[in-house]
């Protein structure tokens, strides 16, 4: 889910649900999905703070997050602009059954 504010605005961030993003191992992500398609950049993250900060290769676009866990959900809460503030996305683990 995505929230602008109180707003959820999922369905114009996300409409398709087929948002992802890739962390790598050596430190570089990539995700895409629509609207905004394919991204790439690097990553790095603050364990202690549990801030990440994704340096986009789309100009303009690097961002800041302040993660947290709750139940089953990982939160990423925006940080740096009172732009980015505004932005919470949630991920929910999905149950894939017994598979």
């Amino acid at each position: 889910m995505v929230y602008d504010g109180e707003n959820d605005v999922t369905n114009e961030h996300n409409p398709k649900k087929n948002r992802w993003i890739k962390f790598n191992r050596n430190g570089s992500f990539e995700s895409g999905g629509d609207p905004h398609g394919y991204n790439d950049g690097n990553w790095e993250l603050d364990s202690e703070k549990l801030i990440l900060f994704l340096d986009s290769n789309v100009e303009d676009d690097d961002s800041e997050w302040k993660i947290s866990f709750e139940d089953n959900k990982t939160i990423w809460k925006g940080i740096g602009t009172p732009r980015q503030e505004g932005f919470k996305l949630i991920h929910e683990k999905e149950n894939k059954g017994d598979n």
